[in-house]
């Protein structure tokens, strides 16, 4: 006698050690079991709902079906599907079932041979380049645009090929909008900065330049036709106060019962000048709104402050 095993997709079959009658090979007996089935003549046989592994004989496995390559859809859940599972495919949106431009959805079922009841169809946008508006149909069954012409799909519609232009408003801030291919690129005014000069690169109204502690309320400039961004404007909010910068006093004290006379006209007369230094003496004649009049001497020293004397009450 001579004993022989035999490999079955690459595993080796026992010989049988003990038996009467016909020398052979078998895929398991006592010592060798099979896994999730039975061991009958030599032979393991699994049970309802499980295959014989590819790789081993010896294994039983669950039958299902595996997981769905999908090509511009998506699947309703996740593989592998146990038999008798439903799964849902939907094509992308623009997209529909090759070979029927009105299907956008397949229904397929596991079956018990863990193979699926029909055949999934890839989702496509086109047939041919007819079926593409200004625009070809390639390989992969989508519409092409050309780039270097300055065409894209439309965003709602990828059968439309169309011309790529500068939307109103695309850039902030009264950046100017220009078509490089497909792309749009903005140019900035002075002070912006961005992919759409959406952002102010500087603070004008940093520094205080319009005299909050007079009332002043600082803003940057605004409008259609600004060019630079880093400029401001000032709005005197307190009545006390006027100028570009709010930087001058439209009230005088004339002594502690008449704090905050208002202005209502005023005669100026340098009397002393140095220079072009910022020290100079001045005689203000003042009349208020209640018709008194007053000499007034303005002081400024060279550190810039401002001194008031009422020299003379009429």
């Amino acid at each position: 006698k001579q004993w022989y095993q035999r490999r079955v997709r690459g595993v080796p079959k026992p010989a049988v050690t003990d038996f009467t009658g016909t020398v052979g090979c078998v895929e398991c007996n006592d010592a060798v079991t099979c896994t999730d089935g039975t061991c009958t003549d030599g032979e393991c046989v699994c049970g309802d709902g499980y295959e014989k592994s590819q790789a081993n004989p010896r294994l039983c496995e669950v039958i299902q079906c595996d997981e769905l390559t999908l090509s511009n859809q998506e699947a309703d859940s996740e593989g592998p599907y146990a038999t008798t599972t439903m799964v849902t495919v939907t094509c992308t949106t623009g997209f529909h079932v090759e070979g029927d431009e009105s299907q956008t959805v397949q229904t397929l079922t596991c079956n018990d041979q863990g193979n699926f009841d029909v055949v999934l169809k890839p989702c496509v946008v086109c047939a041919s380049d007819t079926d593409c508006t200004a625009g070809t149909c390639n390989a992969n069954k989508e519409c092409e645009c050309d780039a270097s012409d300055g065409y894209k799909l439309k965003d709602d519609d990828l059968t439309v090929c169309e011309k790529v232009t500068c939307p109103a408003d695309y850039c902030a801030n009264n950046g100017a909008c220009e078509v490089k291919g497909i792309d749009l690129e903005c140019t900035c005014q002075t002070g912006t900065e961005g992919s759409k000069c959406e952002t102010f690169s500087t603070d004008p109204c940093a520094g205080d330049p319009c005299n909050t502690a007079n009332g002043g309320v600082c803003e940057r400039v605004s409008g259609s036709d600004v060019t630079d961004f880093n400029q401001h404007t000032c709005t005197c909010d307190n009545a006390n106060f006027d100028g570009d910068s709010c930087q001058y006093a439209t009230m005088f004290h004339a002594g502690v019962e008449r704090k905050g006379v208002a202005l209502n006209s005023v005669e100026f007369d340098v009397i002393l000048a140095v220079g072009n230094t910022p020290m100079y003496i001045a005689l203000l004649k003042v009349s208020d709104n209640d018709g008194n009049s007053y000499k007034v001497l303005l002081l400024q020293s060279a550190a810039g402050k401002l001194t008031l004397h009422v020299i003379e009450e009429d």
